[in-house]
């Protein structure tokens, strides 16, 4: 079962919201990703991570604005992801090759961390154990490109669903 795939119950649904947000971000367009639920029991399934810099409304919507926020499922995934140090949701110019920071902090074993270039897999990790620290440099960059960050843990809820965290992308324009 993959990640635009969801159980309810005994019903299994396809969803194909990241392939959709694919075709969005390849298309140009620009969005944080956000993640809510209305299972009605009392507990959230899905939530919005916000990296605001306090802890007011003002802050929050400031953040939102900025798409310095996460989306994840099931657990409470704690995820930084950045490129030359620029936050998830920044528009970034890079001299020369992006690298890539991922520090993971999950609830249970990660079973993967991919990192994502327009829409294609450009690197998978597999940390074997519940947080990790990763930094990679994108030798085959050559141009406009968006980032984002998937991961997946080993644990799943009632329905056979695993937890899940997806970063905000980052946008890098080679420098001219």
């Amino acid at each position: 079962m993959g990640a635009d795939t969801v159980r309810y119950g005994e019903k299994t649904y396809r969803l194909d919201w990241e392939r959709v947000v694919r075709r969005f971000l390849n298309s140009g367009g620009r969005t944080g990703f956000v993640k809510g639920t209305d299972t009605h029991e009392g507990r959230p399934a899905a939530r919005t991570a916000v990296l605001a810099r306090r802890l007011t409304r003002a802050a929050i919507f400031e953040a939102l604005r900025h798409r310095r926020n996460y989306a994840a499922s099931n657990a409470r995934i704690v995820l930084d992801f950045r490129i030359d140090g620029h936050y998830m949701g920044e528009e970034v110019q890079a001299k020369g090759k992006p690298r890539i920071t991922v520090a993971v902090k999950g609830t249970d074993q990660i079973e993967e961390v991919a990192i994502v270039r327009n829409g294609s897999i450009l690197r998978a990790l597999r940390p074997g154990k519940n947080r990790g620290k990763f930094a990679f440099v994108d030798h085959s960059f050559a141009g406009s490109s968006y980032y984002y960050v998937r991961v997946t843990q080993v644990d799943t809820d009632e329905y056979g669903n695993p937890s899940y965290a997806w970063s905000s992308p980052i946008w890098v324009n080679k420098e001219p």
